[in-house]
């Protein structure tokens, strides 16, 4: 890579939290910075992001909504961060560091480029002259599906030419099912080898669907004539353990003994699909599904919702059979059938193993590296 092509790039995620949005924005800074790209986070002070991006020896600097900071300890913070490393661009994850970025490259009579990425559905509108005057500053927004584009054009003054969707990519040399031995991942995992396995991935939150899918997989022990074992991989999300212990004690009180097991948070979540021989996506309202994704990769027959931003990925009797949210005796019946049609669950299974081929995380690079360049050129062109 010539000099002349690498670019510096401040990545931009305030709050002491971890979930979808900080694992991306560190993921995308390390891949870049692999990619030969110098990158920089700009996160709060002694949050998971600075810790989580200090594991990757990924240059950090704190003070975005740091605990027990105002507004405009943030704005001076920004300013000095941005005189600091002087970004070619400047790539916002959440929104409420929008107003604190605009500012700082207001002030400091800044044009470099801001993008921003949307990775959330809002329920909140903000089309106040406060935000018009914010998003204004915004270069270019990418959504990570269209129905997240949708709703931030419904909630946001943006332009709808200065929206794109951009969805997200995995890597499948990771998500690969040629990597694994079925019968061994059992083991390691103490999944019987004897059952057909039925399993469902995501953190245990209450928009997650594990209600139904624990439902759903009590409808299937009443009907089954083989031995069924059920999987749900993920622990509690931050700050949600009562309902955790909730789902756990549904469970309980729903299913055999040894006819299901929960997983905690664990790095090898391909190996962990590796074990199933059908997986559910009970999520009732997506803004994407990375983990569907990452079932699809594996080439494993699905039963999905069929709302939100799954539908950038699934096409209902395609690469999956579909069912509404919320609808536990729809998943029964799916399910159903691609336990006892195996040509069924083959074909579909084979359609999303391809189907997950277009979100490689080199596809990805390689769009977002060229949407930076875009916007870098044509703010230089005034434009």
């Amino acid at each position: 890579m010539h000099r002349k092509d690498i670019m510096k790039i401040l990545q931009v995620c305030g709050g002491p939290s971890w979930g979808g949005i900080e694992m991306q924005t560190v993921k995308l800074a390390f891949i870049l910075q692999n990619a030969g790209h110098e990158t920089c986070v700009l996160c709060s002070a002694s949050g998971e992001i600075q810790k989580h991006a200090a594991e990757k020896k990924l240059l950090t600097e704190s003070g975005i909504f740091d605990p027990g900071k105002n507004w405009f300890y943030s704005l001076r913070r920004a300013k000095d961060v941005i005189r600091s490393f002087n970004p070619d661009i400047i790539h916002v994850q959440r929104s409420h560091d929008l107003s604190v970025i605009a500012a700082a490259l207001r002030s400091l009579h800044k044009q470099t480029p801001l993008v921003f990425s949307r990775r959330m559905e809002s329920r909140l509108k903000k089309k106040s002259p406060v935000h018009r005057l914010i998003y204004s500053r915004v270069d270019r927004a990418w959504c990570v599906s269209s129905f997240v584009r949708h709703n931030f054009l419904a909630t946001s003054p943006m332009k709808p030419e200065k929206v794109f969707v951009m969805n997200n990519g995995i890597d499948l040399t990771i998500f690969d099912p040629g990597r694994y031995n079925k019968s061994e991942m059992r083991t390691q995992y103490g999944i019987p080898a004897d059952a057909t396995v039925i399993g469902m991935t995501g953190r245990i939150s209450p928009m997650k669907g594990h209600a139904d899918f624990i439902q759903a997989a009590a409808f299937l022990i009443e009907a089954a004539r083989k031995k069924l074992f059920f999987v749900m991989a993920g622990g509690a999300s931050v700050g949600e353990d009562a309902f955790a212990n909730e789902i756990y004690a549904l469970a309980k009180s729903c299913l055999p003994e040894n006819s299901y097991c929960f997983i905690d948070h664990q790095p090898d979540l391909a190996g962990v699909l590796s074990t199933l021989d059908v997986y559910v996506f009970p999520s009732h309202r997506e803004s994407f599904g990375n983990v569907l994704l990452e079932a699809m990769a594996m080439q494993l027959p699905i039963v999905s919702v069929n709302a939100g931003g799954v539908t950038d990925m699934i096409t209902s009797g395609e690469n999956a059979l579909c069912v509404r949210p919320q609808h536990p005796e729809e998943i029964f019946s799916s399910v159903q059938k691609l336990i006892s049609n195996q040509v069924m669950a083959s074909q579909l299974a084979l359609e999303a193993r391809k189907r997950s081929l277009d979100f490689s995380s080199e596809k990805f690079l390689e769009n977002l590296i060229t949407e930076y360049q875009e916007v870098i050129s044509q703010k230089k062109d005034g434009k």
